[in-house]
């Protein structure tokens, strides 16, 4: 697709995104466009401008000015300086013969200066601009440096000049006390942080240093933060101009330099990323300082709004110094610039105000205002100039300037055009508007009748009883989609949390204000570190509620664009401290929420609620939490009580997980004794409601609806807008059924969640979706007029009237607007259709600032996503789902994941952990290149292979066979061996675990140890013995012999290299045969302290679930004593409760007399309960008539060993009779993974995914017990424990969780007793200790 030149097109900057950071680095480029050609529509490409962290990048129109305008006179100050005198050797002039550069060698330049520069006690500056600084002259450069003391001046622009290089010639500088420079200029480099972070020294000590230029370098927020601390540190600074333009930085120090310098008068932070709160960061700063001598600020291509521009106003109101102020190519519209407007009848020192023609400003009179305001007070003050001079159209012949700058309809910059006298008039009636109460708005209104709509306080359009207080409650969510990992070089996905549920569901408990006695308005933005600062400076929330992944040492928030920004405790703390306790509450819904939370605390934030979440798309324990608080609080009751109500609410939820100590996962902090009043506060209602102001609107088409689920595509999501930062088109293929209009439906859905980074006006999705109503007096319905012309039309459609008008028109819409098209190119299948598609897109191209997304129907070439780029168009293939994603998503659309199906799995998160264990997922992430097993193969085949189609389609047929065959291959462990002695351990392994399975009756467990077997035995050709291994080295050599005395080189070198790669796997075997011999040559300790220790995946639980604390702590009755081996809690539900008991003993003390009861019976695959345990007493109680009952269970399934009449994981139910021996009616024989001897072993060395099985199994064993005990209607029940050895490591994990299992799914039967019987008193103690840290009470 070809684009017209345009002559006035500003110098681009080529782009592009550090892997580890999603930054921007820079440079510039004199090459004003690139022209493609394109066959069909397989070749529309487009131009990339400027691209950074305001937004994306849009290509220049002709209205645009050079990107360096307003920072050029600061840019050049030091390259221009005049440093000669008369003394001054004038290094430019010294003739130097053109040498070439010899590598290894020092640059001969750069010898020649640095010779005058040590020889020649005269020379103060040092200039070796445009001369490239490699690693030999940089030595050269430091080392001559130590060696003079008479420098004034360095200038090391456009050396190529990186951190480890600047960091030895400030190592230089400071090892000769080199800190009376004036000046020191190091533009158009490849500085970061570090680098300049060496110069702290020179900053911190100079009291000579009057210009630093540091711009067109990659220093971020970190890097100028240094730089500012440090001349802040200086009493004796006297630096006068700073540039620091065309970076990456979006964030300053906390304020403090700015805040009290007295020198600096020129600031340049052109290019930057600072947006609306880095312009309030600085203009509050000035503001403050009553002693600030600043007189130009170049903030342009900041990405800066009406926020910051109303900020700046107000700085301008206290400044008195300011005279040139920059804003160039920001995003100010009317509201901001009315603001300028406003606060030039206060500052009468402002001379200019650059580049506000180069904003979203559509009211142009109010810029005349501005420009004509600033005229007058220049000729008063002597400075001005001419109207004639200002503005060629310019006459003395019009009359009533300001009276028709507000009473006609049309732009006033187009009756410019018209003659008019003269400014006296206009002026004058400028100079006497009442400036305190002016308002555009005010003026516009009254040519319209007034509107009766009150609206709410902060733009809510919720109409407010009087009578009910109000406040507002403000939900951050941070939804990063991804991250760069060092180990394997890839950006990896963050999961996205379902953060549109949680938001329903606090807006639903707070819904009901007259039930509340209050009106809570609800704020949910997406957060970066940005409006983290603004917020906590704003304070327009008592309250705030952040829900993110979290990190231990850090919050983890988005930077915006997609990528994941942590943001450091310090930066935390800074930020808390400059909101001056507008905060007074923290809620975090995060992972390691408690962490994050000691930096709240330690920040100033008086009270910090933590909610631990689980790493899931949907974790209902803290979104229960959350309903029980937030309506508590907005009841007026006081914090202590809320966060008990929401406690109370997690406790009765039938769908909160109880994972850990409750008392650990949400807690009140800082932790106080229950008595102390300090919680004992009021949140809501204690303050007047603050105004907010509402978001800026965004025109949207109607997208696409989203799957119910959308799962897995966070990284593609993530190259999508990364590709459109840089590129103008990009062109997204797949495979068919890929999902490639939902990623873009949920890429186009981000971006206008976020208009502020993205700085996106709208989006269009041509053609409309389908069902997808157009009304014709709208943009979109021109835009869907043209594509169904362009589809239909046989012919070229360009000279049809109707499309003229309308493309005409569509033109004219857009040219204020930054738009982004998403066109479904599969539409276009013929060949006149794409190549009008062409056109139309090649004009909208260049007479628009547009983005165009364009769908195909390519199949990528590989099974991986990949991203190519050519030109300026870029071609993003969209992958099949990884193994993971495939079973989420199954699990969420199939019906029989469910809690009324499978007992194994109750949801999509357990059906995924089941199928890929989190540490088996934790170990492929982070394995770069990883060859699938057999296992990973099969299950992604048997879930549609990683396409959502066709998941969906699987899921929805699926049935429980189904998904019971899914289960049972999915229990085969991942083979994972590298050596042929630990592919023989496993074989013995597994040889054993089946005869054990084969002696115990479990036939159906044995049946998939064979399966595993029979993949380990495939895997021995890959794995040959030792002997095997010597017998072909000896084979390898013999040809080496030959190869050499055949003078074949080439082959010898060939072969030698396989001789080293056979010895290589020799010595692994023979390492991996010494240490077998070392193991069992040591005998194992019998300490089991020492030995629990040692087992790094299954540490005692007791310490990780913080069970060591006494029971007086936990139990706030204190009515049981440490040592309580036997008590009755209550299991809380919707209605009513459940009495737990807990004691040391068997079924057989069980009794119930009030009504229907049972007990559990562990068992065996075949149900013979002669094998052990409890089985034959309970056999020989319950008489013949139970024998015959359970001798007539059906059997599943028959192998050769016997039948199968209870898979593991599952329960079957013998009742109602009466047995002769026993007092309960049911019996429910329940086989778990386990012995029921409870005196298992192997678990204590098992692997962190054979744990995994083992408690899914586990949990699934318990859980269909009880779902039995549910349908038989019994009123109570006696379950036992079934545990590992008592001695081994894997214990109190195996009776967590059992316990947990029991207390999660009593709250969904009807149960009015459920008594465990502990296989001992310390057992018992354990049981209870646990479940008073589950938040159970008496």
């Amino acid at each position: 697709m070809k684009r017209r030149s345009d002559r006035n097109r500003p110098e681009r900057r080529k782009t592009r995104a550090d892997p580890e950071t999603g930054s921007i680095m820079s440079s510039m480029d004199d090459d004003a466009s690139i022209m493609s050609d394109m066959s069909g529509i397989s070749g529309i490409s487009g131009i990339s401008g400027m691209s950074g962290m305001s937004g994306f990048s849009f290509r220049g129109k002709k209205k645009k000015k050079k990107r360096r305008s307003s920072g050029a006179s600061m840019a050049d100050s030091v390259a221009s300086f005049d440093f000669s005198d008369d003394d001054t050797i004038d290094t430019t002039q010294t003739p130097m013969p053109l040498k070439p550069v010899v590598p290894g060698e020092v640059n001969h330049i750069i010898e020649q200066r640095l010779d005058q520069v040590v020889s020649n006690e005269n020379f103060l500056v040092l200039d070796l601009s445009k001369v490239e600084l490699r690693p030999e002259d940089v030595d050269f450069v430091a080392n001559a440096l130590t060696r003079t003391k008479t420098l004034d001046n360095v200038i090391l622009n456009k050396c190529r000049l990186r951190d480890d290089g600047l960091i030895k010639i400030a190592e230089a500088l400071k090892k000769a006390n080199l800190i009376n420079l004036k000046s020191f200029s190091c533009r158009q480099n490849r500085i970061g942080n570090k680098g300049v972070q060496a110069l702290a020294f020179l900053f911190e000590q100079s009291s000579t240093l009057e210009d630093v230029d540091l711009s067109e370098n990659a220093i971020s927020s970190k890097g100028a933060a240094s730089i500012l601390s440090s001349f802040h540190a200086n009493p004796s600074t006297t630096l006068q101009t700073l540039n620091l333009s065309q970076n990456e930085i979006w964030d300053m120090d906390d304020g403090s330099f700015l805040r009290n310098n007295r020198t600096l008068k020129i600031f340049n932070l052109d290019g930057n990323f600072m947006h609306d709160e880095g312009a309030e960061q600085i203009a509050s700063a000035i503001g403050e300082n009553s002693n600030s001598q600043i007189e130009k600020l170049f903030l342009g291509w900041n990405g800066i709004s009406d926020d910051g521009a109303t900020a700046l106003a107000r700085m301008m109101e206290l400044n008195s110094t300011l005279q040139v102020l920059g804003l160039a190519e920001n995003d100010i519209s009317n509201s901001g610039a009315r603001a300028i407007l406003s606060a030039l009848a206060i500052n009468t020192s402002v001379r200019e105000i650059s580049g506000l023609y180069h904003n979203q400003i559509d009211r142009k009179f109010i810029i005349v205002a501005i420009k004509r305001l600033l005229h007058r007070y220049g000729e008063r003050s002597g400075n001005g100039i001419s109207p004639t001079d200002e503005d060629p159209d310019h006459s003395d012949n019009s009359t009533g300037w300001a009276q028709q700058l507000y009473s006609d309809e049309r732009h006033f910059d187009e009756k410019e055009l018209e003659d008019d006298q003269g400014p006296s008039i206009a002026l004058e009636a400028i100079e006497h508007w009442d400036w305190g109460t002016f308002g555009i708005e005010e003026i516009e209104a009254s040519r319209h009748e007034p509107s009766t709509e009150a609206g709410a306080a902060d733009g809510e359009a919720t109409a407010v009883p009087k009578d009910l207080p109000q406040d507002r409650l403000t939900v951050f969510q941070s939804a990063p989609l991804a991250f760069f990992d060092r180990t394997s070089s890839e950006h990896h996905a963050v999961p996205i949390f379902d953060f549109e549920y949680e938001a329903d569901a606090i807006d639903d408990a707070l819904a009901d204000k007259d039930d509340l006695g209050g009106v809570i308005h609800l704020n949910v933005e997406n957060v970066t570190a940005g409006r983290f600062k603004v917020f906590f400076m704003q304070g327009i929330s008592p309250i705030m509620h952040f829900s993110g992944i979290g990190q231990p040492d850090c919050v983890a928030l988005e930077n915006g664009f997609g990528y994941m920004q942590a943001l450091p405790a310090s930066d935390l703390k800074r930020f808390v401290k400059n909101g001056e306790g507008k905060v007074r509450v923290v809620v975090l819904n995060t992972c390691h929420a408690r962490s994050m939370a000691e930096s709240f605390l330690e920040a100033g934030v008086p009270h910090v609620i933590c909610c631990q979440r689980e790493a899931v798309f949907r974790d209902e324990g803290p979104t229960e939490f959350a309903r029980g608080l937030y309506q508590a609080l907005a009841r007026d009751l006081t914090l202590k009580d809320a966060f008990n109500a929401g406690i109370d609410s997690v406790m009765r939820s039938t769908s909160a997980k109880l994972e850990g100590n409750i008392n650990e996962r949400f807690c009140l902090l800082p932790d106080k004794p229950a008595d102390d009043p300090y919680h004992d506060v009021k949140v809501f209602y204690q303050s007047p409601l603050a105004r907010v102001a509402p978001p800026p609107p965004i025109y949207a088409s109607p997208l696409p609806d989203l799957p119910e689920r959308f799962i897995g595509r966070e990284v593609d999501m993530y190259e999508v807008l990364e590709s459109l930062r840089v590129d103008d088109v990009v062109r997204i293929g797949g495979a068919p059924g890929c999902g490639k209009a939902s990623v873009i439906s949920a890429v186009s859905r981000y971006i206008l969640e976020r208009p502020k980074s993205f700085k996106i006006d709208s989006v269009f999705w041509l053609p409309a979706p389908e069902g997808t109503p157009v009304v014709e007096d709208e943009i979109y319905a021109d835009l869907c007029a043209l594509v169904d012309m362009t589809i239909e039309c046989e012919d070229s459609v360009w000279e049809e009237e109707e499309f003229g008008i309308r493309r005409d028109r569509v033109t004219e819409a857009l040219q204020d607007m930054r738009t982004i098209l998403v066109i479904d190119g599969r539409m276009f299948t013929s060949e006149a259709s794409g190549e009008n598609l062409e056109m139309l897109l090649t004009h909208l191209l260049n007479e628009v600032s547009m983005k165009i997304v364009l769908l195909t129907a390519m199949e990528a070439s590989k099974t991986s996503k990949t991203k190519t780029s050519r030109s300026e168009e870029t071609m993003v293939n969209i992958g099949p789902l990884d193994l993971r994603a495939s079973a989420l998503l199954f699990g969420y659309l199939s019906d029989v994941v469910s809690a009324s199906g499978n007992s194994i799995v109750h949801s999509a998160e357990e059906f995924a952990d089941y199928i890929v264990p989190p540490a088996s997922l934790k170990s492929m992430s982070m394995t770069e290149n990883r060859n699938e097993s057999r296992r990973y193969e099969k299950l992604h085949e048997m879930l549609g292979r990683g396409n959502p189609t066709t998941i969906a389609s699987v899921a929805a047929e699926a049935s429980e066979i189904d998904l019971r065959k899914i289960l049972r291959y999915a229990k085969r462990p991942e083979v994972q061996v590298d050596s042929g002695n630990l592919l023989e351990d496993e074989i013995a392994k597994y040889s054993a675990l089946k005869q054990k399975a084969i002696e115990g009756k479990n036939f159906a467990r044995a049946k998939d140890y064979i399966e595993t077997l029979e993949e380990l035995e495939s895997l021995r050709i890959s794995f040959p013995t030792a002997e095997n291994l010597e017998a072909k080295e000896q084979e390898y050599k013999a040809k080496f012999k030959e190869f050499l005395k055949a003078k074949k080189f080439s082959e010898a070198n060939a072969m030698k290299k396989k001789i080293l790669e056979l010895k290589k796997a020799m010595l692994k075997e023979k390492h991996a045969k010494a240490s077998e011999k070392a193991a069992a040559a040591t005998p194992p300790k019998k300490s089991s302290t020492e030995e629990s220790k040692s087992v790094s995946e299954v540490t005692s639980l007791v310490e990780q679930l913080k069970l060591n604390r006494s029971i007086s702590t936990l139990d706030t009755s204190k009515s049981l004593a440490d040592d309580a081996e036997d008590a009755t809690l209550q299991i809380p539900r919707v209605e009513g409760s459940c009495a737990l008991k807990i004691s040391a003993g068997d079924v057989f003390d069980f009794d119930y007399s009030d009504g229907l009861s049972g007990f559990v019976c562990w068992s065996n695959e075949s149900c013979d309960l002669t094998m052990g345990g409890m089985g034959p007493k309970v056999l020989e109680a319950g008489g013949n008539v139970f024998q015959e009952e359970v001798a007539a269970l059906d059997a599943q399934a028959t192998t050769e060993w016997g039948p199968v009449k209870c898979p593991t994981g599952e329960a079957v139910m013998v009742g109602p009779l009466t047995f002769s021996g026993l007092r309960s009616r049911f019996v429910f024989l329940a086989v778990g993974p386990l012995s029921p001897t409870n005196d298992d072993t192997e678990w204590d060395r098992a692997n962190a995914n054979a744990l995994q099985v083992l408690e899914i199994e586990l949990r699934a064993s318990y859980r269909s017990a009880l779902q039995h005990v549910s349908k038989s209607g019994v009123e109570a029940v006696c379950v036992p424990t079934l545990t590992s050895n008592p001695e081994g490591s894997a214990y109190e994990r195996t009776l967590w969780v059992g316990l947990k299992t029991i207390i999660e799914e009593a709250k969904r039967t009807k149960l009015v007793e459920l008594d465990i019987r502990a296989a001992s008193g310390k057992e018992a103690n354990l049981l209870i200790k646990m479940a008073l840290g589950l938040g159970l009470h008496c």
